[in-house]
């Protein structure tokens, strides 16, 4: 099997634990970029207005984020367009097509019929309101 590539899904399709989860246990990327500029003391007036968040990252040896092999996923949450993009996962859907320009390179996880390999979540994570054919595909690595 080809590696993976990252999948794209939209926020609105998954279960509400996935979002509990990324906002309960992810890094919240732009907090970390506002207490870098104005510092601690500036905690209480950051205002998020679509987060960008990290989950099942780590800090690597120079201080950047980088994947957590032994998390479930690694996932970005795009607040600004309610996206998640998994970028390694136990789980991977093989009937992707690419995604629109706005995600070059990456798999549509909300697609069938297609003959890419991405990182996805499990079935069990994806919102019964979603497509049939956004669960198909899916298996574990």
């Amino acid at each position: 099997m080809s590696k993976p590539i990252t999948g794209v899904i939209n926020a609105n399709v998954v279960e509400s634990d996935i979002i509990d989860d990324i906002f309960n246990n992810g890094v919240d990327l732009d907090y970390e970029a506002y207490i870098a500029e104005h510092g601690e003391e500036a905690a209480e007036d950051y205002e998020s207005e679509g987060p960008t968040m990290l989950l099942g990252f780590q800090k690597d040896e120079d201080g950047l984020w980088d994947v957590d092999e032994n998390a479930e996923y690694s996932l970005k949450y795009n607040g600004d367009c309610a996206t998640i993009q998994v970028v390694h996962s136990k789980y991977v859907k093989k009937d992707c097509v690419y995604c629109s320009p706005c995600y070059p390179g990456q798999g549509d996880l909300e697609t069938g019929h297609g003959s890419l390999i991405a990182y996805s979540l499990k079935k069990e994570d994806i919102s019964e309101n979603a497509s049939p054919e956004t669960k198909t595909g899916i298996t574990q690595l």
